[in-house]
């Protein structure tokens, strides 16, 4: 059996729970990263969360760990995707 693809809804179900967060310290460029990503799809967004996750390294708690690991199962299933451009 084998587990379904993250979608890009969920990518941006993850970047809106980021924004909710943007009070935290250490979020801040991870929050515009987060912004600009809710309007991408495909490729660009794929590229967008490589960001948000380079930016959300001291980010800390149960959220993070879920919308960490939400974000770069979508990166890895997809990473194939830029060979098609």
């Amino acid at each position: 059996m084998t587990a379904e693809r993250i979608s890009e809804t969920q990518v941006h179900e993850c970047l809106k729970i980021i924004i909710g967060h943007k009070g935290e310290k250490n979020l801040n460029l991870c929050v515009k990263y987060a912004q600009a990503g809710l309007c991408m799809e495909g490729e660009t967004l794929r590229v967008q969360i490589l960001y948000v996750l380079n930016n959300m390294i001291c980010w800390r708690g149960d959220a993070a760990k879920h919308v960490r690991a939400i974000l770069r199962r979508f990166v890895k299933e997809n990473k194939n995707g830029r060979d098609k451009l």
